[in-house]
């Protein structure tokens, strides 16, 4: 059950566990992603901190995070992006077939803000804070402009 130690922190300095939690959420698309774009002796794990740490202009990039913290340890976090209106077309036949869902999806959302990846470690699940990760997405929305939200399942 949540309690007053439970806090959302901004920090940086997590990428190894954003990157963990990026990967689980996205059911290991990112293990793999990142392994193809990965330079010749370069981890899958290497490239995801960097790009988390480095990249400003991707939607993985550190600012859009919101972390959950609970008695000091990270105990889950989220991401979420605004999709620009209008989208910049891409050719989804030029990329690979495993991208295609995601961005067809942003396609969708344009002009939205889109909760792109939300994940609690296991040890913290079924403790009644996934609700609370999902009231903080709302939030992190109605901050970017969102006037209203919706879930699709």
């Amino acid at each position: 059950m949540p309690d007053k130690s439970d806090k959302w922190v901004e920090k940086p300095h997590l990428f190894a566990a954003l990157n963990d939690m990026s990967d689980a959420a996205s059911r290991r698309m990112c293990t793999w992603y990142w392994s193809t774009i990965a330079a010749p002796g370069q981890s899958w794990l290497e490239v995801g901190r960097e790009r988390i740490r480095n990249l400003p202009d991707g939607t993985s990039y550190h600012s859009n995070w919101h972390v959950a913290e609970r008695h000091g340890q990270t105990v889950g976090a989220l991401f979420g992006f605004s999709i620009p209106e209008p989208f910049d077309r891409v050719d989804l036949t030029q990329m690979e077939p495993q991208l295609r869902p995601m961005i067809e999806l942003e396609m969708i959302a344009q002009g939205s803000w889109l909760l792109q990846a939300i994940s609690l470690f296991q040890e913290h699940r079924g403790k009644g804070l996934g609700p609370i990760l999902i009231d903080k997405a709302c939030g992190a929305a109605r901050t970017a402009g969102a006037s209203a939200h919706r879930i699709a399942g």
